[in-house]
């Protein structure tokens, strides 16, 4: 699956190292690792939301979860 590009850019504005892994299409994260062999704790995944202003995206270790009750405006 492909990067976004806002989130390649954004890494790539932060100067935060990175890698794209190439895998078969997984539906689950916990799938992914398992596709690339890379322990889930060291993969991103993208979390997208809808608030009042438009879509924002979170990008979170794919072994977490979102609590969304912890988003502040």
């Amino acid at each position: 699956m492909a990067m976004s590009s806002t989130v390649k850019n954004y890494l790539t504005q932060q100067g935060i190292d990175y890698e794209v892994q190439a895998h078969p299409r997984t539906f689950e994260s916990s799938h992914t690792d398992q596709a690339t062999h890379v322990p889930g704790d060291r993969l991103a995944k993208a979390v997208m939301l809808e608030g009042d202003q438009g879509y924002v995206m979170a990008v979170i270790p794919s072994t977490h979860k979102l609590a969304l009750k912890e988003l502040v405006h």
